[in-house]
Protein backbone atom coordinates (compact mmCIF):
# COMPACT_ATOMS: atom_id res chain seq x y z
CA UNK A 1 0.00 0.00 0.00
CA UNK A 2 1.71 3.19 -0.99
CA UNK A 3 1.01 6.21 1.14
CA UNK A 4 -1.95 7.80 -0.88
CA UNK A 5 -3.89 4.54 -0.58
CA UNK A 6 -2.77 4.47 3.00
CA UNK A 7 -3.84 8.18 3.63
CA UNK A 8 -7.31 7.38 2.09
CA UNK A 9 -7.53 4.22 3.88
CA UNK A 10 -7.13 6.23 7.00
CA UNK A 11 -9.54 8.69 6.39
CA UNK A 12 -11.98 6.03 5.43
CA UNK A 13 -11.89 4.74 9.03
CA UNK A 14 -11.50 7.95 10.44
CA UNK A 15 -15.18 8.88 8.93
CA UNK A 16 -16.62 6.05 9.92
CA UNK A 17 -15.46 6.05 13.35
CA UNK A 18 -16.70 9.41 13.85
CA UNK A 19 -19.94 8.77 11.69
CA UNK A 20 -21.16 6.03 14.13
CA UNK A 21 -19.98 7.69 17.13
CA UNK A 22 -17.63 5.39 18.00
CA UNK A 23 -14.91 7.58 19.18
CA UNK A 24 -18.12 8.68 22.10
CA UNK A 25 -18.94 5.08 22.74
CA UNK A 26 -15.51 4.12 23.76
CA UNK A 27 -14.74 7.00 25.53
CA UNK A 28 -18.35 6.72 27.81
CA UNK A 29 -17.29 2.97 28.24
CA UNK A 30 -14.05 4.20 29.77
CA UNK A 31 -15.48 6.30 31.87
CA UNK A 32 -18.11 3.74 33.07
CA UNK A 33 -15.33 1.15 34.06
CA UNK A 34 -13.19 4.16 35.76
CA UNK A 35 -16.43 5.55 37.68
CA UNK A 36 -18.27 1.66 38.55
CA UNK A 37 -14.90 -0.12 38.70
CA UNK A 38 -17.13 -3.50 38.43
CA UNK A 39 -15.99 -6.71 39.36
CA UNK A 40 -16.57 -8.34 35.51
CA UNK A 41 -15.47 -5.61 33.50
CA UNK A 42 -16.18 -7.61 30.15
CA UNK A 43 -19.90 -8.09 31.40
CA UNK A 44 -20.30 -4.77 31.94
CA UNK A 45 -19.37 -3.44 28.56
CA UNK A 46 -21.12 -6.31 26.90
CA UNK A 47 -24.50 -5.00 28.68
CA UNK A 48 -23.39 -1.49 28.09
CA UNK A 49 -22.99 -2.37 24.33
CA UNK A 50 -26.21 -4.10 24.07
CA UNK A 51 -27.91 -0.55 24.73
CA UNK A 52 -26.02 1.66 23.23
CA UNK A 53 -28.10 4.54 23.20
CA UNK A 54 -28.13 4.81 26.95
CA UNK A 55 -24.18 5.34 27.10
CA UNK A 56 -24.35 8.03 23.97
CA UNK A 57 -27.44 9.79 25.17
CA UNK A 58 -26.72 11.22 28.44
CA UNK A 59 -23.66 13.32 27.33
CA UNK A 60 -24.00 13.62 23.47
CA UNK A 61 -23.04 17.17 23.72
CA UNK A 62 -26.37 18.18 24.51
CA UNK A 63 -27.88 18.96 28.38
CA UNK A 64 -31.22 17.53 28.33
CA UNK A 65 -33.23 18.38 31.29
CA UNK A 66 -36.72 17.23 32.91
CA UNK A 67 -38.35 19.51 35.34
CA UNK A 68 -41.09 17.54 37.36
CA UNK A 69 -42.97 20.27 39.17
CA UNK A 70 -46.12 19.32 41.78
CA UNK A 71 -47.49 20.16 44.93
CA UNK A 72 -46.20 18.95 48.19
CA UNK A 73 -46.73 15.32 48.72
CA UNK A 74 -46.95 14.08 44.91
CA UNK A 75 -43.49 12.59 45.27
CA UNK A 76 -41.71 14.63 42.81
CA UNK A 77 -38.30 13.33 44.24
CA UNK A 78 -38.82 9.92 44.18
CA UNK A 79 -40.37 10.06 40.66
CA UNK A 80 -37.04 11.95 39.82
CA UNK A 81 -34.93 9.81 40.79
CA UNK A 82 -36.84 6.35 39.24
CA UNK A 83 -36.77 8.46 35.56
CA UNK A 84 -32.55 9.76 36.22
CA UNK A 85 -31.45 5.84 36.75
CA UNK A 86 -33.71 4.40 33.85
CA UNK A 87 -32.31 7.06 31.48
CA UNK A 88 -29.18 7.66 33.58
CA UNK A 89 -29.65 11.48 33.83
CA UNK A 90 -28.34 13.12 37.11
CA UNK A 91 -30.95 15.14 39.32
CA UNK A 92 -31.14 18.14 41.12
CA UNK A 93 -33.39 19.05 43.71
CA UNK A 94 -34.22 22.74 45.00
CA UNK A 95 -35.85 21.79 48.13
CA UNK A 96 -32.41 20.11 48.78
CA UNK A 97 -30.46 22.70 47.74
CA UNK A 98 -32.37 25.57 49.17
CA UNK A 99 -32.00 23.33 52.67
CA UNK A 100 -28.53 23.01 52.25
CA UNK A 101 -28.19 26.80 52.19
CA UNK A 102 -30.15 27.39 55.42
CA UNK A 103 -28.21 24.71 57.02
CA UNK A 104 -24.89 27.14 56.42
CA UNK A 105 -26.58 29.75 58.20
CA UNK A 106 -25.46 32.39 55.82
CA UNK A 107 -27.18 35.64 55.00
CA UNK A 108 -28.89 34.02 52.16
CA UNK A 109 -29.95 30.88 53.91
CA UNK A 110 -31.41 33.16 56.54
CA UNK A 111 -33.49 35.15 53.76
CA UNK A 112 -34.55 31.58 52.68
CA UNK A 113 -36.09 30.39 56.06
CA UNK A 114 -37.37 33.53 56.31
CA UNK A 115 -39.45 33.35 53.06
CA UNK A 116 -40.56 30.05 54.21
CA UNK A 117 -41.85 31.03 57.05
CA UNK A 118 -43.52 33.90 55.86
CA UNK A 119 -45.25 31.54 52.98
CA UNK A 120 -45.45 28.36 54.88
CA UNK A 121 -43.77 26.59 52.12
CA UNK A 122 -42.43 23.40 52.26
CA UNK A 123 -41.86 21.25 55.35
CA UNK A 124 -38.57 22.58 56.36
CA UNK A 125 -36.59 20.63 58.04
CA UNK A 126 -34.17 23.23 59.20
CA UNK A 127 -35.48 23.99 63.34
CA UNK A 128 -33.17 27.15 63.50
Amino acid sequence: MNKVEKLEYQQEVEKYLEENQIYDLFQHLMQGLIKEKPEDPISFMISKLERPERILSYENLIAKRIFIVGPSGSRKKEKALTLAEAFNYATISVCDLLEREVSKKSELGKKIKETRARFSYGNSTSKE
